[in-house]
């Protein structure tokens, strides 16, 4: 073994490659080799070239190291965004929470800012004093400094919430009357939205017109009733 070759070998065992007895028996593992280690991912179970794993541990809390590959890893991410509440997304194999970086690199930039927009309003609804504007049209909060006062002028919109009660200002009114028309209006936009989401979503029956919805399998139904 020549010096080139010892300062190969030395370099690989450095950065943390393992070396076998029957690789240094047969000779010394050239930089061109490097390309074609590979490893088997432990949740798809197929080999591929060590380029196309995610490198190091996937949370900060992970007391593991995992090899899987950045496909798996990636369609776990998409998963957990279609099934889980977000601030929920975690390690697959120690639920350890995501960073919110490693998801940025696994989703595409509109979905990821939607993500963001998410975590940021769930990383500050508890803090002290913290108030949403409750007007549609804006979908910012702030710290309500002036607590003695129940006026809140949105930074954003300039539109006034009552910090009392949470609800767009209601001049003249007291809370608890404001409150009841307030909701009565929402309970009858819901109502209106819930039968048109059933409409959308279900057939009805001819025989008992009951809806129905199909949960998977073939276009067949059985109304239960």
């Amino acid at each position: 073994m020549d010096f080139s070759d010892r300062q190969i070998l030395e370099d690989l065992l450095k950065s943390g490659t393992a070396i076998s007895r029957q690789a240094i028996e047969d000779g010394p593992v050239r930089t061109g080799q490097q390309d074609e280690l590979e490893k088997e991912c432990d949740i798809c179970a197929e080999v591929k070239p060590v380029s196309e794993f995610h490198q190091g541990k996937i949370t900060p809390r992970c007391k593991h190291y995992s090899d899987i590959c950045k496909d798996c890893l990636g369609r776990d991410i998409d998963v957990q965004l279609a099934t889980k509440v977000w601030h929920t997304l975690s390690c697959a194999f120690c639920r350890s929470t995501m960073p919110t970086d490693l998801v940025q690199q696994y989703i595409q930039p509109d979905q990821f800012e939607k993500y963001r927009d998410y975590m940021t309003a769930h990383q500050i609804k508890d803090l002290k004093n913290f108030c949403w504007c409750a007007h549609s049209s804006c979908r910012c909060g702030q710290v309500h400094n002036n607590i003695k006062s129940r006026q809140m002028v949105c930074y954003k919109c300039g539109n006034v919430t009552c910090y009392k009660c949470k609800i767009p200002w209601h001049d003249g009114q007291t809370c608890k009357a404001a409150i009841a028309e307030y909701y009565q209006g929402r309970y009858k936009t819901e109502e209106e939205l819930s039968a048109a989401a059933i409409a959308r979503l279900t057939n009805t029956c001819p025989k008992c017109k009951v809806p129905i919805q199909r949960d998977g399998g073939c276009q067949h139904m059985r109304c239960s009733k």
